[in-house]
């Protein structure tokens, strides 16, 4: 996924697992673990405060009996691994990937099949929107269906 920052053009690539991140920046890229607690929280974003108040007491009563303050802390980890190529951006290894493509007959790494694959179920959601209907999309053969 793209998360552009509302930074100008700044954005990144982010690969997000199940105890960490990769972040696929400019010219480089940044490696972090990230381990959720053990407990998993309540009385957050969940539920709980939608049911009748003897619920949740026991719900919150077996909440505290399963887990302690301390299991609901998030272990923090520093970044692992950052890496930078000096005097390189995406955009310039993007062009150089192109050109040298067209100069040589070599193949793309974002070729015309890459740009039509990120496009088209973009342009099917346009069409679906301004049609008033569904768009199914075939994503092997590449077409509507």
């Amino acid at each position: 996924m793209n998360f552009v920052s509302g930074l100008g053009d700044k954005g990144v690539t982010r690969f997000i697992g199940s105890e960490g991140a990769l972040e696929m920046l400019d010219n480089g890229f940044s490696l972090t673990h990230s381990i959720m607690s053990k407990a998993p929280g309540i009385g957050g974003w969940d539920a709980i405060y939608s049911y009748p108040q003897a619920m949740q007491d026991e719900l919150m009563k077996q909440y505290d009996l399963k887990y302690t303050p301390k299991t609901g802390i998030r272990p923090e980890v520093p970044v692992l691994l950052t890496w930078r190529r000096k005097n390189m951006t995406s955009i310039v290894e993007h062009f150089r990937n192109f050109f040298d493509g067209v100069r040589n007959n070599l193949p793309l790494v974002e070729g015309p099949e890459f740009a039509f694959r990120a496009a088209a179920p973009t342009l099917a959601c346009n069409d679906s929107y301004f049609q008033k209907k569904i768009i199914n999309w075939d994503p092997v053969s590449m077409k509507v269906v």
